[in-house]
């Protein structure tokens, strides 16, 4: 899991989804917004809508979070990012998860 020093608060959900720069993809939604942080900071939002199942939910996540955990010192530090899981993702293979993430960290320019 990730850290809490790089895990975003409630709070700062609402104004990243509604400030935060936009990047869809097949599996998620990714936005991105500039913090005033020395880290990158980030956020998980997968609703029931994706899987009625808590464990298959709470996999998506896991996997996720591993995928910044491994990749934070080569990310862009100061900002924060906001995932929102589509249905799409529930049952795709941990390696193909991990390309989707760093495309499109590679294509906002965060990696």
């Amino acid at each position: 899991m990730v850290s809490r020093k790089y895990s975003l608060q409630a709070k700062d959900f609402s104004r990243i989804l509604k400030q935060g720069r936009i990047f869809n993809t097949a599996y998620f939604r990714l936005r991105s917004l500039p913090n005033n942080f020395p880290n990158i900071r980030v956020g998980i939002i997968i609703s029931a809508k994706v899987s009625k199942k808590a464990v298959l939910r709470n996999r998506l996540k896991r996997q996720i979070s591993e995928i910044f955990r491994l990749n934070f010192s080569k990310l862009q530090p100061g900002y924060d990012i906001v995932i929102t899981v589509s249905g799409s993702m529930v049952g795709k293979k941990y390696q193909e998860i991990k390309e989707e993430v760093l495309r499109a960290l590679k294509t906002i320019k965060l990696f």
